[in-house]
């Protein structure tokens, strides 16, 4: 793994997206039950992307879509699920190739996170997953990958 001159060290994070670990399914599991961010708080942004990408890998979108921060204008849950199980691509697709994540923060402010960027060994573009904090949660941002 080559680490692009403008990015930190700790900034970088050497795991794969998928599969998640046992812990993190455990806790994947009881979120899908119960939908309760406090499930969720000891993790951090790409913990919240790898349960993301989980549950779109497991059709699991009422998970998928609660995991989404309630604040970026996302459609009902229902009509959200219904174009979900219509929609043929899936989002594991956006991983092939995927070589390492990096935290990406805004040009303004170094020390807030607003994205993890994903990059590549066959393509140069890196895609940034926005994500958010939302009441001291990580929360992904409505249609993450545009």
């Amino acid at each position: 793994m080559e680490i692009p001159a403008h990015l930190k060290r700790e900034d970088t994070i050497d795991r794969k997206v998928l599969p998640i670990s046992d812990s993190l399914m455990s806790s994947y599991k009881e979120f899908a039950a119960k939908k309760d961010f406090n499930i969720l708080k000891n993790y951090g942004p790409f913990e919240i992307m790898q349960l993301y990408f989980h549950a779109d890998q497991e059709g699991d979108y009422e998970t998928k879509y609660a995991l989404y921060s309630k604040n970026g204008g996302q459609p009902p849950e229902e009509q959200y699920i219904q174009e979900m199980k219509e929609a043929k691509m899936a989002l594991s697709e956006a991983l092939r190739g995927y070589e390492f994540a990096s935290l990406y923060h805004p040009d303004d402010d170094p020390e807030k996170v607003i994205g993890i960027q994903l990059h590549y060994n066959d393509r140069p573009n890196a895609p940034v997953f926005q994500i958010v904090q939302d009441d001291g949660f990580w929360k992904v941002q409505f249609l993450p990958l545009q």
